[in-house]
């Protein structure tokens, strides 16, 4: 991400400069998230493999989000 010259300033963080900064936020928020690619699983934050109580993102790739509902009870 290029930041246009005006916007440069001494009180804008280094880290929303950088490009990866969303990533970051992502990777470090205590809430879930997870990203989806034509309904399957792309991406889980740690939270999010908490959540699951998945060991590592490996575990719930390509996986649909209906796997992690609870079964109806009769």
């Amino acid at each position: 991400m290029k930041v246009p010259p005006p916007l440069l300033s001494s009180n804008i963080p280094a880290y929303i400069l950088d490009d990866e900064w969303h990533a970051t936020l992502l990777e470090q928020h205590p809430d879930a998230f997870y990203v989806l690619i034509d309904n399957r699983i792309a991406y889980a934050n740690p939270a999010g493999l908490a959540l699951i109580k998945a060991a590592d993102l490996v575990q719930v790739l390509g996986l649909k989000p209906e796997a992690f509902l609870l079964a109806r009870q009769p």
